[in-house]
């Protein structure tokens, strides 16, 4: 991995010129929101104004028919590609209009895609998709200067910038009947029931990057009146007998806690709290083993120690307070602890968040770039960081067509205190003839292979009745 820094970017503000155009308040907002937290400073381009050549680092054209060369710019003239429109006006028709739950965005210089977003739509409604959408671009000109700044050349997005069909049939408008079809949509959705189910995946690291293969998959049976997810665990070696940890959820109760299961699915409780528990990551350190659940309905990072370990675990250290972290996800290297995490107070499904740490007990510090990636396809956590075949992998979940519906290896090509930069890699897909052929979202190591988590869909009275007193109260 690179080694880079912007210690000379961080002294002086880059500056990116901005050409704007009518009906874009809403963006120009949050592209002005987005620099002011960073060493970036948004300058509004005045008509036919003079520029000193490389006093601008980039200049970004808003206008619908932007043109690749405007003002004199060290990394050139830069533009926005909502799903093949080029009028921010348009941004999240064509996802909304085609029922999609994904719509993307893409950052262009000339006819390539420098990044491409996406971000989790808000099916009945255009203003909230636009606000989502117009906050994930408003990222994307700000670590694209801080990567080329550090000399980095951020690997070619594969994604392309116009989804298929968009370009020759434009939507120039959401249509009640498409509004409506999505607001019924989302209601029929309310009664499908997740039920996931953990399994071990025989493949070794090698192996898994070289050909992800869910048939692989030996699954434990299924708890009853509920699922277990997330699992984490140590394989039995040296004496040591197997543990695996996990979240159980009743369907009755609808609230997670913490279990240790056998492989014939009998279980037993290790921690319970009033808010909602998944995700038991397990850290090694100083001797010692903590257990680091995702809690994000507490609003905090929180280590817990084993009182014995493993039967029982109590509160220990808070890491951070006030961060709502989806899959907090701790490694170690060199450089000392990080701590990935989906961004709770944002999209989980989309933003990433990364801080990092000299010790595991802190100060934690975020990273300067934040959010490091947005991305419904391939940001959320998924497990825990993994080295094969020479390099470091980041498992993450592709939530495009649903919640958890694959497992995408990003390969972590830059990971310093002042960079991060990653590139999508093998899929992990579910079994579409095995008992859990509707998704897989946790993977984690366990001796030479992994634990994962499969799910499968089925309608639930129960369930709609729970969704719709959810989506009435907002």
């Amino acid at each position: 991995m690179a080694s880079c820094s912007v210690n000379a970017a961080a002294a002086h503000k880059l500056r990116i010129g901005l050409i704007p155009a009518q009906d874009v308040v809403s963006l120009q907002q949050a592209l002005a929101r987005a620099c002011a937290v960073q060493p970036v400073e948004l300058v509004v381009l005045a008509a036919n104004a003079a520029h000193e050549a490389g006093a601008l680092a980039a200049v970004l054209d808003l206008r619908p028919n932007a043109q690749d060369a405007g003002p004199p710019s060290r990394f050139g003239t830069w533009r926005f590609c909502w799903d093949g429109m080029h009028e921010v006006a348009l941004a999240g028709v064509a996802a909304l209009q085609a029922g999609r739950r994904d719509a993307g965005v893409a950052l262009m210089v000339g006819e390539r895609v420098l990044e491409h977003c996406r971000i989790k739509t808000v099916s009945h409604s255009l203003p909230k998709t636009q606000d989502r959408l117009f906050a994930a671009a408003a990222t994307m000109p700000i670590r694209m200067l801080l990567l080329l700044e550090a000399g980095l050349t951020p690997p070619a997005s594969e994604e392309p910038a116009e989804v298929p069909g968009t370009a020759l049939e434009p939507v120039a408008r959401l249509t009640r009947a498409a509004r409506l079809r999505n607001l019924a949509g989302r209601i029929l959705r309310e009664a499908w029931e997740e039920q996931w189910r953990v399994g071990v995946l025989d493949q070794t690291p090698e192996q898994l990057v070289a050909g992800p293969d869910a048939r692989r998959i030996t699954w434990l049976p299924a708890r009853q009146q509920g699922y277990h997810a997330d699992p984490f665990g140590q394989a039995g070696a040296s004496g040591r007998p197997e543990l695996v940890l996990a979240e159980a959820y009743d369907f009755k109760e609808r609230l997670g806690y913490l279990v240790a299961i056998d492989r014939d699915g009998s279980e037993r409780t290790v921690l319970r709290e009033p808010f909602h528990l998944s995700y038991p990551q397990l850290v090694e350190h100083d001797g010692q083993t903590w257990l680091l659940p995702e809690a994000k309905a507490a609003g905090l990072v929180r280590l817990y120690r084993g009182d014995p370990f493993p039967e029982r675990f109590v509160p220990g250290p808070v890491l951070i307070d006030g961060l709502a972290a989806a899959d907090p996800t701790l490694f170690r290297d060199s450089q000392g602890f990080w701590l990935f995490a989906g961004d709770g107070a944002a999209q989980d499904e989309t933003n990433l968040v990364l801080y990092r740490a000299p010790d595991l007990l802190g100060p934690w510090t975020p990273h300067p770039m934040n959010p490091i990636k947005v991305d419904l396809g391939s940001a959320r956590p998924a497990g825990p960081l993994f080295r094969a075949g020479g390099r470091l992998w980041r498992p993450a979940q592709d939530c495009r067509a649903t919640y958890g519906g694959a497992i995408v290896l990003n390969e972590v090509l830059t990971l310093t205190p002042d960079l991060y930069l990653e590139r999508p890699g093998p899929v992990l897909r579910p079994d579409p003839a095995g008992p859990c052929p509707h998704g897989l979202h946790t993977l984690t190591p366990f001796g030479q292979g992994f634990l994962v988590d499969g799910k499968r869909e089925s309608r639930s009275l129960r369930r709609w009745l729970t969704g719709l007193r959810s989506l009435a109260g907002g």
